[in-house]
């Protein structure tokens, strides 16, 4: 954080400003008669904020220490409430411990740098915070408990220390109304004169209204400022109680407790195990370099071994398969030449079956040509009878068109006939007149 946000930071967090505004309100809402509303005043009493807290400097000093502590108490209970809230956020996993009580505690130490800077000032991550530096500093979680013990005393004196100001204050308030006592008596004795008592009457009473009215002002808020003082300090009691079970719980887990703090020998016999530990250890971490080496070297020597038996075992298959390949290919011409000769016959029987296959197709191609030819004339036919039907039915219509004629030329027929029968009688047979087979023959 930079010092600008620093500086920010604690000037918002500043009660001294925040109780300087506030008076600041507070005086200008008097002075503007805001306060002075019909409901106020007939609770109060006409001009009772002008009269107790704007009526002499006192009032004013009082009331302004008044604001601030006010200001630093509200400012104390949000933080402590935020810090509770902030109480069931889960700081670390549920990770098994490593093992070494100095590495656990660095672990956790690096995560609890990573929260936010506000929330490393809290009081948890600070307890946990001293508590993990001390297991560092020890390296062991020996007296972790005590450690945590001796931090909660240290957080309450820093809590009772925090509100030393509050205190100063709620002290300081009540001296004030004295002071404010002492100089209206004061001005009362000084504006008293024996000769002239009703003349001096109301500058006795104006002094005599200060010293009362500035020790009732500060006793008031002297009240007011123990009450909030009082709920506070139970909240952040509460608060540190919950941090010590909090702490203790975290802790525990992490870094269990052998005994060590109710038995010294057990504390000398843990070192002594813990350096035979370390002892066997290197030892064996000695082993390992030595079977590493030993590994190494063997692996080599099988490699310079394994190398040399590679060209060997190369040089023996490149023979093997340069005799190998020679048979190989000579079988494969002779299996070429016997596939070309099969081939060949092959293709010569598909070449004569192409050739028969051929001479039918022309056989058959001059079967069509017949076949067409005689299908030509059957057409031809066939137009020559349909001519032959159209002339049957011309011939039928002219026999149904001259069956009359017919009948007139057998009439005429018969009546030539019976003509020549009565000419053969009167001339010469060789004069017979042919007209029946003229006439037959048109009928024909």
């Amino acid at each position: 954080m930079s010092r600008f946000k620093r500086f920010a930071a604690a000037f918002m967090q500043s009660s001294i400003m925040w109780g300087s505004l506030a008076s600041l309100g507070f005086f200008a809402l008097i002075e503007t008669g805001a306060l002075e509303s019909n409901l106020l005043s007939n609770l109060l009493g006409k001009d009772f904020f002008r009269r107790y807290f704007a009526g002499h400097w006192v009032e004013y000093v009082e009331t302004i220490m008044f604001f601030i502590a006010l200001a630093q108490i509200i400012l104390k209970a949000g933080e402590l409430t935020e810090q509770r809230s902030k109480l069931k956020k889960a700081i670390f996993d549920q990770t098994f411990p490593l093992g070494d009580a100095e590495a656990e505690a660095r672990s956790m130490l690096g995560k609890l740098g990573e929260l936010p800077e506000p929330e490393q000032r809290t009081y948890l991550p600070t307890r946990l915070r001293n508590a993990l530096e001390g297991v560092c500093r020890k390296g062991s979680a020996d007296g972790l408990e005590d450690d945590l013990r001796f931090l909660s005393d240290a957080d309450a004196g820093l809590a009772h220390a925090s509100h030393a100001m509050v205190r100063i204050i709620i002290w300081a308030i009540p001296i004030m109304g004295f002071l404010g006592t002492v100089i209206g008596i004061t001005m009362a004795i000084a504006g008293l004169d024996a000769k002239q008592m009703e003349s001096s009457l109301p500058v006795v009473t104006s002094g005599l209204g200060v010293a009362f009215d500035t020790t009732a002002l500060a006793l008031a808020l002297s009240m007011v400022l123990m009450f909030g003082q009082f709920f506070v300090d139970k909240q952040e009691a509460r608060l540190l109680s919950m941090v010590d079970e909090q702490s203790l719980l975290l802790l525990s887990a992490r870094f269990p407790s052998l005994g060590a703090d109710h038995d010294p020998q057990l504390h000398g016999i843990r070192r002594m195990g813990e350096a035979v530990v370390t002892s066997v250890e290197r030892l064996v971490e000695r082993q390992v370099d030595l079977w590493k080496e030993t590994i190494d070297v063997a692996q080599g020597r099988w490699e310079a071994v394994a190398n040399g038996g590679a060209d060997h075992l190369e040089e023996g298959l490149t023979k093997a398969l340069s005799r190998s390949m020679a048979e190989h290919r000579k079988h494969l011409l002779a299996s070429e030449e016997g596939a070309a000769e099969q081939n060949r016959k092959h293709w010569l029987q598909v070449q004569q079956a192409l050739e028969a296959c051929a001479a039918s197709n022309a056989t058959q191609q001059l079967e069509l040509r017949r076949t067409g030819e005689v299908l030509s004339r059957v057409v031809d036919a066939t137009e020559q009878v349909k001519r032959l039907e159209e002339a049957l039915t011309t011939n039928v219509a002219a026999l149904a068109s001259t069956q009359l004629l017919q009948e007139t030329l057998l009439n005429l027929t018969s009546g030539v006939s019976l003509l020549n029968s009565r000419l053969e009688t009167l001339t010469h047979p060789s004069t017979h007149i042919g007209v029946t087979g003229v006439v037959r023959g048109k009928a024909a």
